[in-house]
């Protein structure tokens, strides 16, 4: 969910750029391994010499498999396998349908840009199958009871998603990503901060949010529209930005007050010290949130140092500056002023704009493609461009709709076709 929100995030600056499911996937595996002895050793030499000798009678104990949940183990078992090998004969073969069609590649390809429902069409069939096999599942009506009983815990995030869907399609229609980004990526320059300060910037910030909204997908669908951006102006891939949200929000979850999980951790406490509280259970996890979140830091900024990818092969830490784009521009005669026409070097049209508001256009030019990122060429009737132009304000309407565009829906691009819609050619 989390890398859907960053290639949407994303999309703003680079429509191409798309974020995977794996692209954490080397750093958060090594994670595992850190993290373990991490918490090994709180829990060894802080937590324990705390708590004393336990005295107490708990009736907790291991339940044995019933010979039909073996048997019904034993079939899901197979079928994994059997599922398992479907995807790998679509997938292994160099023209596998699940291969990228063009190149043939496995990253990036369908099989994973489409990991997700790959994975949620798995666990469906296998629990179907354990289903059938146990009996558990005898009929067809029995099947929409058993989907529906767990989507009852996920009524309140469901109805939070909505306001929330509003507030995004909201953020990005005003286009207010793509300033406040700029904005911060300057104050971040400017000052010093572009690099590890802003890395930890984010990640405190994060930590705060995550301790007052319980879903940290609501958390990431707020900031990603603006880090995301500005983190990639600063030279980074969106996953980059992701892992340090990611950091954060699974260090500071024990603490947070509303997340569902903290009433279940003190059950389970409750189960061992049936006089437990609130405080209780803070004063015990306290440690693991503070040391998981610096360790993860520190080893993240170590990852960082050394150059070594996050992710997949191609997806690392700090990605190259595209090359320079080259803008070739014209400035017209009009019956009503004079018009500046950019376009760039396949003739697409990149920005218009009347010479007096001249300025506001390089502001524009400047939050889409920044001010390092393109070099202005002067052109005499680029792609013939200017001609059509002149067409265009001779009466003939329709050629608007015929001028190659680069940016597509954007609101950079609607801004472009306003300008000329508005022009009174009527007269």
């Amino acid at each position: 969910m989390l890398s859907g929100i960053s290639t949407e995030a994303a999309a703003a600056f680079n429509p191409q750029m798309h974020v995977s499911v794996i692209d954490n996937w080397y750093f958060m595996a090594s994670s595992v391994v850190v993290l373990t002895i991490v918490g090994g050793l709180i829990t060894d030499k802080i937590i324990e010499p705390r708590l004393g000798q336990w005295q107490g009678n708990s009736d907790e104990k291991l339940q044995t498999l019933t010979e039909s949940q073996r048997f019904g183990l034993r079939i899901a078992g197979v079928v994994s396998l059997l599922f398992i090998a479907a995807i790998a004969l679509m997938v292994i073969p160099e023209n596998g349908i699940l291969r990228d069609p063009i190149n043939h590649t496995v990253m990036p390809s369908p099989f994973i840009k489409g990991i997700v429902p790959l994975i949620i069409l798995f666990f469906f069939v296998v629990s179907l199958a354990y289903g059938i096999a146990t009996r558990t599942i005898r009929r067809q009506a029995d099947l929409p009871h058993l989907m529906i009983e767990p989507m009852k815990e996920m009524a309140g995030f469901i109805v939070m998603v909505f306001p929330l869907a509003q507030f995004v399609a909201m953020f990005n229609w005003s286009n207010m990503g793509k300033f406040i980004a700029v904005g911060l990526t300057d104050i971040l320059e400017s000052s010093g901060l572009s690099g590890i300060p802003a890395f930890v910037g984010l990640a405190l910030l994060s930590s705060f949010l995550c301790m007052f909204i319980a879903s940290g997908s609501a958390i990431w669908s707020i900031l990603a529209p603006i880090f995301v951006p500005m983190f990639m102006l600063l030279g980074f891939h969106p996953a980059f930005a992701q892992i340090l949200f990611r950091i954060a929000d699974s260090s500071v979850l024990p603490l947070a007050p509303v997340s569902p999980f903290v009433p279940l951790f003190l059950g389970f406490l409750q189960r061992y010290k049936p006089d437990a509280k609130l405080g209780t259970y803070y004063s015990l996890v306290l440690p693991y949130p503070l040391i998981f979140l610096v360790v993860w830091l520190l080893m993240l900024l170590a990852w960082y140092l050394v150059g070594l990818p996050i992710g997949r092969v191609f997806t690392h830490v700090c990605l190259k500056r595209e090359r320079m784009l080259r803008l070739l521009e014209e400035k017209i005669a009009t019956p009503l002023g004079p018009l500046w026409v950019i376009c760039d070097e396949q003739f697409r049209l990149r920005a218009v704009e009347w010479e007096e508001y001249s300025e506001r256009m390089v502001q524009l030019l400047d939050i889409h493609y920044r001010k390092e990122g393109y070099e202005r060429i002067s052109a005499t009737n680029p792609g013939g461009l200017s001609d059509k132009l002149r067409e265009y304000f001779a009466g003939n309407l329709s050629i608007i709709d015929t001028l190659p565009t680069a940016t597509g829906g954007t609101p950079f691009q609607r801004e472009v076709w306003k300008t000329l819609r508005t022009i009174p050619c009527g007269r």
